[in-house]
């Protein structure tokens, strides 16, 4: 996995890299830039998806699976780093 925080995701899987999500460029020279309106979005929509969650609303935030999903990639990102190995999801050793 390889994110650019800035710009987009890529996932290799075995066949070889593939962007999987992109977002707009955000720039990162100065604090005008780094906190400017798109980068300050995506903040946003998350505290608002949180409330909406909190109050019972469709959020259109992740579920719970999706953060175990999550936590299993990181896991598995710091187990191949570690090991040196390449680490399939789907044997890891989470279990998920």
């Amino acid at each position: 996995m390889d994110l650019d925080a800035y710009h987009e995701l890529r996932i290799s899987d075995g066949a070889g890299w593939r962007t999987v999500s992109t977002q707009p460029s955000v720039g990162y020279e100065d604090s005008n830039t780094a906190f400017g309106d798109v980068r300050m979005q995506a903040y946003r929509s998350q505290i608002s998806a949180f409330t909406d969650a909190i109050r019972g609303n469709p959020s259109g935030g992740g579920t719970g699976l999706d953060g175990r999903a999550g936590v299993e990639v990181c896991i598995a990102m710091l187990t191949s780093s570690r090991e040196r190995r390449w680490v399939d999801l789907q044997t890891s050793s989470t279990g998920v």
